[in-house]
């Protein structure tokens, strides 16, 4: 039996006032995994540290994270 990924980040920031930059990090490595990372802005990253995203100011976002195992198993983890 195959344990699922743990998907978990860190954030530089968890709120924001003006355009400023987001630092987001996946803290739970996966040797030879998938990561995908959604910033609730229409950006996506496939990388497993993710640099620079900048939002708007004035509004709120849905950050997650979901990471496949070469098994296929899944989780997935939101801010």
């Amino acid at each position: 039996m195959n344990a699922s990924p743990e998907a978990d980040f860190a954030t530089s920031a968890s709120n924001v006032c003006g355009d400023e930059e987001v630092f987001f990090e996946a803290t739970s490595p996966l040797e030879g995994g998938m990561y995908l990372w959604d910033f609730g802005n229409g950006s996506f990253s496939t990388n497993d540290q993710f640099s620079g995203i900048q939002y708007d100011s004035g509004d709120c976002y849905d950050v997650s994270l979901s990471l496949t195992s070469p098994e296929g198993c899944t989780s997935t983890s939101s801010v």
